[in-house]
């Protein structure tokens, strides 16, 4: 089959890949004003990049993607959990990059589709940061709205500076999403929504 565009609905389980998280893209059938849900496609060679939903979505009732309202850190007994206010979303990535560094680390923290407005996640420092050695230095943490498990919302994507020193938050987190660059942005996005938990560098 092929489409000519995309627009966001009703969220349903990705049927094909595990874990079935929620995917909010139903396709437009070429040359047909049929709607598919992606979340039952298979598709051949991968998945390009989504860009704006097709124009004519207010046609069919479709919405914009929603933005993260606000995103907090809090320290736990293993690390830090991280959350988004974010209502009228389904599934909300986060992942994180050291803030300084030549061959910058990304890694995939994990995803909420808690179907609420608080998507909270815990991020287990020990286990999963983007330093090379260590647990103690400065990294950017971002939280995006996923429309699948595999592409975030352009756009919606919020950076906290989180100190860490010894697995420990040092200061407060700010929010500093216009101070970090775009294509460093985009990778922090990607790898968040990402289904795969792998490292990505530079």
């Amino acid at each position: 089959m092929g489409f000519d565009g995309y627009c966001i609905g009703e969220p349903l389980p990705d049927i094909l890949l595990p874990p079935n998280a929620p995917d909010r893209r139903w396709l437009i059938a070429h040359r047909s004003e049929e709607l598919v849900p992606a979340a039952f496609m298979l598709f051949q060679g991968g998945e390009a990049g989504l860009g704006a939903p097709d124009e004519s979505c207010d046609k069919y009732g479709g919405t914009d993607a929603a933005p993260i309202k606000g995103v907090t850190a809090t320290e736990i007994p293993d690390g830090v959990n991280l959350g988004a206010t974010a209502p009228e979303v389904a599934l909300v990535g986060y992942s994180a990059t050291e803030v300084e560094g030549d061959d910058r680390t990304y890694v995939r923290i994990g995803q909420s589709d808690d179907g609420k407005t608080q998507f909270s996640v815990p991020w287990n420092i020990a286990e999963t940061n983007p330093f090379t050695e260590g647990r103690t230095g400065a990294s950017w943490v971002a939280a995006v709205h996923c429309l699948a498990g595999n592409a975030p919302a352009s756009g919606t994507l919020r950076v906290m500076r989180v100190d860490l020193q010894d697995g420990k938050m040092a200061q407060v987190p700010q929010v500093v999403t216009d101070e970090v660059d775009v294509n460093v942005q985009e990778k922090l996005a990607q790898m968040a929504c990402s289904r795969a938990v792998s490292v990505a560098s530079e």
